[in-house]
């Protein structure tokens, strides 16, 4: 499949948002949050193979981790849990930055778009 000059950033950015997700649900697995770590594992691992439906997906787990995060870092900073603290805030930080490349950024919305459209000349033949 042949993507153009802005689609290929785009992968590279891809790329990386999807190493930022699976390092977001380490945390969460550190936090025993046993379901959000492997929703998060799915949707890294197909973020980086341009799946659209994964993107979607990541955008709206992130849009609802943010908070929670947030939650989790004052409660955890009233019992002086240091370890949770640093996981939540590293977490709270890398899903910050991958909601706002993966809404953001041009580049990386031509990569999934191309991947999709390359996907769905491949099922009407």
């Amino acid at each position: 499949m042949m993507l153009s000059d802005k689609a290929e950033k785009g992968r590279k950015t891809a790329l990386i948002v999807s190493v930022m997700c699976f390092a977001v649900s380490l945390f969460s697995l550190v936090s025993f949050n046993i379901l959000m770590a492997a929703i998060g594992f799915a949707a890294a691992y197909h973020i980086g193979k341009g799946s659209l439906t994964a993107r979607n997906f990541a955008v709206i787990l992130t849009i609802a981790e943010i908070p929670v995060l947030a939650v989790m870092i004052v409660f955890m900073a009233r019992q002086l849990v240091l370890a949770y603290i640093i996981a939540a805030a590293i977490a709270l930080v890398l899903d910050t930055i991958a909601l706002l490349l993966l809404l953001f950024n041009k580049n990386l919305g031509i990569y999934f778009r191309e991947v999709f459209e390359a996907n769905a000349d491949d099922t009407k033949e």
